[in-house]
């Protein structure tokens, strides 16, 4: 099994486990083709963890597409472009020129973290990412209808929230890795926020 594949088994066994019985799960994904197939194969083993447990009367609902929980995009020549490990040939020539992105490119280690300490016009501001995202849970924590929310994104706006929420950056998260929330608050890697 491959490492990736082995990371979803496992997420879903842990998804399993706190899942009340007779809930429906909602697995939502940033719009990219990564996000989608991670949200695909998670739906189905969180299926078989769910029979395993005889959790028959958990609905797992087929993953949806939400724009609210999209990567940060870079600003080049007032357009949008989705970030790229690399300086990508979609991108016009005046990329190649711009300071912030040759220093994201650069920061091969950890680019997320030199995005989260180096605002730029160049990119989507950190602050407008995490309140983007934490409007988004709000309206999830205020439906009427109770559901459990599985959400994959990147970790540009999962570490823009977190570090919102927590007043530092908890670093790049592992594969599949997560955190919960709910009306009580926000609880990752043993800390614990207020619902924003």
């Amino acid at each position: 099994m491959p490492a990736g594949q082995h990371f979803i088994v496992e997420t879903a066994n842990q998804l399993a486990d706190h899942v009340p019985a007779g809930m429906t799960v909602m697995i939502l994904h940033a719009p990219t083709a990564r996000t989608r197939e991670t949200a695909d194969e998670l739906v189905r083993y969180l299926e078989s963890a769910l029979r395993a447990q005889n959790k028959t009367d958990v609905r797992v609902m087929p993953p949806r597409m939400e724009n609210e929980i999209r990567n940060f995009h870079f600003i080049i020549d007032g357009k949008f472009y989705s970030p790229t490990d690399n300086m990508h040939e979609s991108l016009p020539a005046s990329a190649e020129q711009n300071p912030f992105l040759n220093g994201f490119w650069q920061a091969k280690q950890d680019p997320i973290a030199y995005w989260l300490t180096h605002p730029s016009e160049s990119a989507e501001l950190p602050l407008i990412v995490a309140n983007r995202l934490a409007r988004f849970f709000a309206s999830l924590l205020a439906s009427p209808t109770p559901s459990f929310y599985v959400l994959v994104t990147h970790s540009g706006p999962m570490r823009a929230f977190l570090r919102y929420t927590f007043g530092i950056d908890p670093g790049e998260p592992e594969f599949c890795e997560a955190f919960q929330m709910n009306k009580r608050g926000v609880h990752y890697r043993g800390q614990h926020g207020a619902v924003l």
